[in-house]
């Protein structure tokens, strides 16, 4: 029997906005739900461990102004090279209402 899909919430307030340095030659800026060092176990002659970098987000909605829902399996996993994380800093939320409608000033 399959279990029903697991259900995130997301809060934008708790989200981290991270620069990355991969795999493409310029920056990427990405809205990221988690961002976290990882031990990874290398194969090869002889195996060793190195330190990654695992990354969440959601491609479906990059730039929350709300809180809200999803299933885990809509969101994107991924495992970069640990040098690959340039910066890490908050999310900030920019949602703030228009002003009123003013007219021009007079010429």
């Amino acid at each position: 029997m399959n279990a029903p899909p697991m259900i995130v919430s997301v809060h934008p307030e708790r989200m981290l906005a991270v620069t990355l340095g991969y795999p493409g030659p310029q920056p990427e800026l990405l809205n990221v739900i988690s961002c976290r060092y990882v031990p990874l176990m290398m194969p090869g002659p002889p195996p060793h461990r190195v330190i990654a970098v695992e990354i969440i987000h959601d491609p479906n909605n990059p730039t929350p102004l709300q809180p809200y829902q999803c299933y885990a399996n809509q969101l994107a996993f991924l495992v970069l090279p640990a040098n690959a994380l340039l910066h890490v800093q908050p999310y900030v939320v920019f949602n703030v209402p228009p002003p009123p409608y003013a007219p021009p000033p007079p010429y």
